[in-house]
């Protein structure tokens, strides 16, 4: 039940945003290179610099548009699980009080709440692997951005012609 919830927020999700009528990126013409080797920057050829750039730059919006992607699903998943999460703990301890047993810790409920209910188990577990691929992709993202400003600055110092660009 709670992955039905989930794909409908993100099916209005997607919607909403085809509504605003931004004009999406085409990723589809990004070179598909399984290696890209930087060498030596300062001795590249300015073709060499052009296609680095070109690569760099074309992956790093790649990897952003899917960063804004899986960002918003977490949201969604975090969302979705802790009002499931609060209305089992809430369901358990009415439970608990009504049979007229002392108070149980929140903690309690909560381990009995995501032990009793399988829903609670896959969202929590897609919750985790989100936030892995996340945090992966952030640290890609962060090699694309310092590899792309390498990049970019030999250029700038080329057409400053700090550094020859005869080459």
């Amino acid at each position: 039940m709670l992955q039905k919830i989930y794909d409908g927020v993100i099916v209005k999700s997607n919607q909403y945003l085809k509504d605003l009528g931004i004009p999406e990126i085409d990723v589809s013409t990004i070179s598909q290179k399984k290696n890209i080797s930087l060498g030596n920057l300062p001795s590249s050829t300015n073709k060499q610099l052009e296609e680095y750039i070109s690569v760099f730059g074309g992956y790093l919006v790649y990897v952003k548009l899917q960063l804004a992607d899986l960002t918003s699903r977490k949201g969604a998943l975090d969302a979705i699980f802790d009002e499931a999460l609060s209305r089992k703990v809430s369901e358990l301890d009415r439970k608990y009080t009504s049979s007229g047993a002392k108070r149980v810790l929140r903690e309690v409920l909560h381990g009995e709440a995501m032990e009793s209910s399988e829903d609670l188990k896959k969202i929590k577990l897609q919750k985790i692997e989100l936030e892995a691929t996340i945090s992966k992709l952030n640290g890609i993202k962060d090699a694309y951005d310092t590899a792309y400003f390498a990049v970019s600055r030999v250029v700038s110092l080329r057409t400053t012609g700090v550094i020859s660009n005869d080459i």
